[in-house]
């Protein structure tokens, strides 16, 4: 008896292929849409936690005005001074504010490396200078003299056959020219070798440490990072010899390289060439307003008014937060509106069949079906549509979802959000799916038999 009524289902299911289909696909563009809302919002709490909680977050950058907005500054409003140099003697400040837990420089710096393409280049480059004129560095039809070759072919080949020197294939690099409290501020650990030490930051040496991506990169085939240590890379600017590796885990410095900070400075004197902007590192988020304003009393103590600028960036990135998170709820919300209307529709949908269905219920009723069996057949049908339409809600909330991050920059985001989005979006759309079907299971046989 219930495998007949199972049949009679399924044939008016069949039967009606385009409004199952668009009932599954009600569901689908319900579920995908509210899966991908509630997958963004958490995507977006998530970030925004790994973000305020990192180190570069918990700071004050203390600067000089030679930056562009200062260019867009009228020149009635521009100080009359305008040759303060910060170099890292300045870094003395966080003694004086007890606030600071740390203080250190972070310049940024590139690495140009040498290598077969970059030695071509150079020297298509030069056989494709013009001649001097006569007379002025050299005969006619001579190369410019005072632009010597960098680095040729035979010197690259000599460098290859010594197994100390790396040739890397890597155009550039991009780093950090770093103090010695760098890494203790942010955590850094050394995951091959070792940190630089206070002889380093002396001697001019050039010595480098790698970021543990920008370490894998570079790894010739078939080695180890590990490798990598003791290693000198060849570069525009030299030989740089790698001491060790840095931990760069849930970091933005996975592909970065760092060197010794060396500002030159001292007995006070300072020139335009060594201005740095420092870094003041506090360990709890809520005192760094009263840092900001403890640091700029000082600086302006000493310098005058109006010569340094005191920033605090996690100031910027809780706006960004803020931002994010109001539009992540507009997001959802609007995503959940679709998801009740596609559920009401589809309830009513379902709630249209039933009644078309109600002479049929009647006489299964009378044959002997228990209402508890006609429950589960109605069931079955809606959680058929509703697990069909979440399937593919699920597949439409992949995309949808990484169209939304891309759109607000939210970058590291797992998918795995999506899941509980789809199981609560489908739990919603199973709710109203069974409304109908608990009304009709209630009428009495020889009233349903009697219905047209």
């Amino acid at each position: 008896m219930f495998n007949e009524s199972g049949k009679i289902m399924l044939r008016r299911s069949v039967g009606r292929l385009l409004e199952t289909g668009l009932l599954v696909l009600a569901v689908a563009l319900g579920v995908g849409a509210a899966a991908a809302g509630i997958s963004l919002l958490a995507g977006i709490r998530n970030y925004s936690n790994d973000l305020l909680s990192s180190p570069e977050y918990r700071e004050i950058v203390v600067s000089t005005h030679g930056n562009s907005e200062d260019m867009e500054d009228p020149v009635s409003q521009k100080p009359v001074r305008e040759t303060t140099v910060l170099t890292s003697e300045d870094l003395a400040a966080a003694r004086v504010v007890p606030e600071i837990s740390y203080a250190y420089i972070a310049n940024r710096r590139m690495l140009h490396f040498i290598n077969e393409a970059s030695v071509a280049r150079e020297e298509e480059m030069r056989q494709n200078m013009p001649a001097p004129p006569e007379g002025e560095g050299g005969e006619p039809g001579e190369t410019d003299p005072f632009r010597p070759l960098m680095y040729g072919s035979e010197d690259l080949a000599e460098a290859s056959t010594d197994e100390t020197i790396l040739i890397v294939e890597l155009e550039e690099a991009r780093g950090y020219a770093v103090s010695s409290d760098f890494f203790t501020a942010l955590g850094l650990q050394a995951k091959a070798g070792s940190l630089f030490t206070e002889e380093d930051y002396k001697n001019p040496t050039n010595d480098i440490l790698l970021g543990a991506d920008l370490a894998e990169m570079i790894t010739p085939e078939g080695k180890n990072c590990e490798d990598l240590i003791g290693k000198k890379l060849l570069a525009r600017d030299g030989y740089f010899t790698v001491t060790g590796i840095i931990d760069t885990d849930n970091t933005s410095y996975g592909d970065s390289f760092f060197s010794p900070y060396r500002d030159g400075s001292f007995g006070g004197f300072r020139m335009p060439g060594m201005d740095t902007a420092l870094r003041f590192s506090v360990d709890d988020p809520k005192q760094l307003e009263e840092t900001a304003f403890l640091l700029s009393d000082w600086f302006t103590s000493l310098y005058g008014e109006g010569q340094i600028t005191v920033s605090n960036p996690r100031a910027e990135a809780e706006q960004l937060v803020a931002r994010n998170t109001g539009i992540g709820v507009l997001i959802l919300f609007l995503s959940l509106t679709g998801l009740f209307i596609a559920a009401v529709n589809v309830s009513n949908m379902l709630m249209s069949r039933a009644l078309r269905m109600k002479k049929h219920v009647g006489i299964l009723m009378a044959l002997g079906a228990s209402r508890k069996k006609i429950m589960v057949l109605f069931s079955g049908e809606a959680a058929l549509i509703t697990g069909a339409g979440s399937l593919l809600g699920a597949l439409l909330a992949i995309p949808l979802s990484r169209t939304m991050q891309g759109a607000l920059d939210v970058a590291g985001v797992s998918l795995l959000y999506i899941l509980p989005g789809v199981l609560a979006a489908a739990g919603l759309t199973m709710l109203f799916s069974l409304l109908p079907i608990r009304r009709h299971t209630g009428t009495a046989p020889a009233e349903a038999m009697h219905s047209a």
